[in-house]
């Protein structure tokens, strides 16, 4: 009879083991299917995105700040780190009951208590680094190179959103600017040779040539086809040659920075820093009538433009669905996501901000922050 009791208690305890190795090999395998390369498909993403959304909201920021004639400041994501952690403990105990009522059988008084506690963690470490330096003055300030331009369009961007962003004048003939609350529209002959220019681009009659010396130095062309199919196109290049002062039968262009050419047959481009092209579209952020009364924001007029490079709103409650927004002095502030031109432009102008830091890389203060 003793020895019937033994073997279940034995038994007993064996499951209370065998149910104890089970728990901790099957936490084990979890613990290595979710950590390490699993990670990657559920974080990429979702860093992705937040870091892109990021400096959308910070350069339309910037554009809103800028109309209330404030500094632009921009901070720099340089480093994200993830760690995680998964933290198992599993406890038995193993025993007999202490009951009062001495008829409990033996085996039947075995008492096994299982407690297994998971706590799983993710600490992403995530660094700041405003740009304060002096090297980032000097990107704000420095005109951006017409080859820098000229690539942008090369590469397939639209040639008319280019250059009506990154343009002051073309020739001599000036964009549209806006200072001490005063929008000036660009001349008729800037905005026409845009066009011109565009319309040639998509019919392959234009080009650009990125010329490469022995010296490590470039210069670019913009080549200009002979043979246009298209009468209307081929007289109104015809006449933008006349109108830049190119011979008739120039077809290839140099190209150089400036307000005037130095030279025959040369086109003049004279490029914005970044800070004008962000300051140019401040005009077309919406602020409250109040603080335009307050004098706390610049009063542009900007009826006369028919088609505005850029579009922001502004209300006093954050738009269900909106291509990005930023909330300044409690009021938010947005561009629509069925408004495509505020949206092709805001795109461009986040590559152009890439083109214009261009300056070696300094160590700057960086704020770490323990995100949990």
């Amino acid at each position: 009879m003793l020895a019937g009791r033994r073997v279940n208690l034995e038994r007993s305890i064996g499951v209370v083991i065998l149910v104890t190795a089970v728990l901790i090999s099957s936490g084990c395998h979890r613990m290595r299917q979710h950590l390490g390369p699993q990670t990657i498909a559920a974080d990429r993403m979702p860093y992705n995105n937040a870091v892109a959304e990021s400096w959308k909201q910070q350069t339309l920021l910037n554009i809103v700040k800028l109309r209330y004639v404030e500094t632009p400041f921009f901070i720099d994501v340089p480093q994200i780190v993830s760690g995680y952690g998964l933290d198992r403990t599993v406890s038995t105990t193993l025993g007999l009951q202490a009951a009062p009522n001495l008829n409990i059988p033996d085996d039947e008084r075995f008492l096994g208590l299982f407690n297994l506690n998971a706590a799983y963690s993710e600490r992403p470490t995530i660094s700041y680094s405003p740009q304060t330096s002096s090297q980032f003055v000097v990107n704000l300030a420095t005109p951006l190179p017409p080859i820098a331009v000229l690539s942008l369009i090369e590469s397939g961007y639209a040639t008319d959103t280019a250059l009506q962003l990154s343009l002051q004048s073309l020739n001599g003939f000036r964009n549209k600017t806006a200072s001490d609350g005063v929008f000036r529209p660009a001349d008729p002959e800037f905005l026409w040779a845009i066009d011109v220019l565009e319309r040639a681009r998509d019919s392959g009659e234009f080009g650009i040539q990125i010329v490469r010396d022995n010296r490590s130095s470039e210069s670019a062309n913009i080549q200009i086809g002979d043979n246009v199919s298209d009468p209307q196109l081929a007289a109104d290049l015809l006449q933008l040659k006349e109108m830049l002062g190119l011979e008739s039968d120039a077809q290839s262009i140099e190209v150089e920075y400036g307000d005037t050419p130095t030279r025959p047959n040369q086109i003049a481009m004279k490029t914005r820093p970044i800070y004008l092209v962000l300051r140019d579209l401040s005009p077309f952020v919406e602020v409250p009538a109040e603080h335009i009364a307050e004098g706390r924001a610049m009063p542009f007029d900007t009826s006369g433009e028919e088609n505005p490079p850029i579009l922001v709103q502004c209300g006093c409650e954050r738009p269900a669905d909106c291509f990005t927004a930023v909330c300044y002095r409690d009021y938010w502030f947005w561009i629509d996501q069925g408004h495509l031109e505020s949206k092709r432009t805001f795109n461009y102008l986040l590559v152009m901000l890439a083109l214009a830091d261009t300056g070696p890389k300094q160590a700057q203060p960086t704020v770490t922050i323990q995100a949990n």
